[in-house]
């Protein structure tokens, strides 16, 4: 499920020991950028896909950094109730396992 956020501005650093995944980035075309590299998403069903990461199908540990600012809220939310959904990993649309969004203040 593609949550739509406003003017975020996304650091995203996906690194799983001992295999290390580099993100792709799908909005308006598929783009492989190079380390530390920032992109901001225009809220239109922007989304960063680090593709099957085997690491993640059963893992012990991972590590999920990223700078966001979120300029507005979005009205919908997640079936497990998170708003603003900025990070999501699940086995398929319908199954988020984990989520991070945000509500006002507060992160979800």
């Amino acid at each position: 499920m593609v949550k739509r956020i406003i003017s975020l501005l996304l650091l995203f650093f996906c690194a799983i020991n001992p295999q290390i995944a580099l993100p792709t980035f799908q909005a308006v075309h598929t783009y492989h950028p190079p380390p530390n590299y920032a992109f901001s998403f225009d809220g239109d069903d922007d989304i960063v896909s680090c593709g099957d990461i085997v690491n993640l199908r059963r893992p012990e540990y991972f590590t999920v950094m990223f700078w966001f600012k979120r300029t507005s809220d979005n009205s919908g939310y997640s079936n497990h109730g998170i708003n603003n959904i900025m990070y999501s990993k699940g086995s398929d649309g319908d199954n988020d396992n984990i989520e991070i969004g945000s509500e006002g203040n507060n992160l979800e």
